[in-house]
């Protein structure tokens, strides 16, 4: 079974960091286009956005405009703004949680702010596990 090829928005000074991923095609966050994703279907949509300089009403509308409304989506986020993020995809038929776990670990984010980003997702076990 081949795996769908994941869209994610490119790092303009770094080689794609998932371009392993056989199938991978980078995107445009600003400027997505529905044509890059008519091809496949959405499994799920993992997304580190970029939170402190992308609205999240625009996110649900990227999402919306590549075709992946209906996919389960996985999102780091910062718990501060934990409020925000639920009410953005209220009514989106996403209802998003805190994944169990610690805190999310980046190199490039200070140490006080790290402790603040978790991944949230669909509650557990709205999401079908494969056979």
């Amino acid at each position: 079974m081949r795996p769908n090829p994941p869209l994610l928005p490119p790092h303009p000074a770094l080689p794609p960091r998932f371009g392993f991923l056989r199938g991978f095609r980078p995107f445009d966050l600003e400027r997505p286009e529905p044509e890059t994703a008519a091809d496949f279907a959405f499994d799920c949509v993992l997304c580190d956005p970029p939170f402190s300089n992308f609205e999240l009403a625009r996110l649900r509308e990227v999402l919306n405009t590549l075709g992946a409304a209906a996919a389960p989506l996985y999102l780091c986020y910062n718990a501060r703004r934990e409020g925000a993020l639920v009410d953005a995809f209220a009514g989106s038929g996403r209802e998003l949680v805190r994944m169990a776990g610690g805190p999310l670990g980046y190199t490039s984010v200070k140490a006080s702010t790290q402790q603040h980003i978790f991944l949230y997702g669909p509650p557990w076990p709205s999401v079908g596990v494969p056979s």
